[in-house]
């Protein structure tokens, strides 16, 4: 099961499996479609989109989901809700006890 987080700052868009945005990586490709590239970084701490490009690209040269998960979640308000939804956890409680967990 993926996890479902909230990003208050964005309006309360959801980022998962099903939601407003199914990864990170999109709501950054939103901001930076949508916003001015100076209100982009300000918004999300950086002095520059090529310092946020630089931070999300790994050694290889591979972008990093991760990276962009902490950057969102950090400079929007992010919070992970499935930990919030108790009939979320209980029906992971049955799926696990149904599999012999």
């Amino acid at each position: 099961m993926s996890d479902i987080y909230r990003l208050d700052d964005l309006d309360g868009i959801t980022v998962g499996a099903g939601q407003d945005f199914d990864n990170f990586a999109e709501v950054i490709d939103y901001l930076l479609e949508t916003r001015p590239y100076g209100e982009v970084k300000e918004l999300l701490g950086f002095d520059s989109i090529a310092d946020l490009s630089e931070y999300l690209v790994d050694s290889k040269g591979n972008y990093d989901e991760s990276e962009a998960r902490e950057i969102c979640m950090n400079a929007l308000g992010g919070e992970d809700i499935d930990e919030e939804d108790p009939y979320a956890e209980w029906g992971d409680h049955m799926y696990d006890v149904a599999a012999g967990k």
